[in-house]
């Protein structure tokens, strides 16, 4: 049995999110091996017409400070992009946290992300995320998993459960 959300329609719907709001130069920081939420982004850019760029894809392990690592290298980048997309929440905190702290005055990237961890409601700007919902998704998968303990299914059980999306500060419009 499985209860899942789709890590592909997440991304689809974060870089739909950027691509509405005018970005056409998004970057992306995140697991780069066929990761459902790297396909979800490289297969929007190409359903939209937007030139794949790899100056622009940031492999990375997915924690803040990895994060903060390579948002200060795309600080010195001559052409930046316009939006940052991070596989993670964790990964985009820390993004957002080396733009805060640079000196490059006038840029600001658009950022969005994955998960709607209860940090994502406290960053500066407010971090604008998918929600993946994980409560749930746990409560399913116990259901499933208690139901199939009495014998009451035999077969195996796919649920796939929507994400959504919850605009706040970190994106705005593109002004290129």
């Amino acid at each position: 049995d499985k209860v899942i959300c789709s890590g592909e329609a997440a991304a689809k719907m974060a870089v739909e999110w950027l691509i509405a709001l005018g970005h056409k130069k998004i970057a992306y920081i995140g697991d780069c091996t066929y990761e459902s939420r790297y396909v979800g982004y490289y297969q929007t850019l190409l359903t939209h017409h937007i030139p794949f760029d790899y100056r622009y894809v940031h492999p990375s392990t997915q924690t803040e400070e990895e994060g903060n690592r390579i948002m200060n290298d795309i600080l010195k980048e001559e052409d930046p992009p316009t939006a940052i997309f991070c596989a993670n929440d964790c990964t985009a905190i820390g993004v957002l946290k080396s733009i805060k702290m640079s000196k490059k005055r006038g840029y600001h990237p658009s950022v969005i992300s994955i998960d709607n961890i209860r940090e994502s409601e406290h960053t500066s700007p407010l971090l604008t995320t998918i929600n993946i919902p994980k409560k749930q998704m746990a409560h399913l998968a116990l259901m499933l998993l208690l139901d199939q303990r009495k014998g009451e299914h035999k077969e195996c059980v796919r649920i796939e459960l929507p994400s959504r999306l919850i605009k706040r500060d970190s994106c705005s419009y593109s002004p290129y």
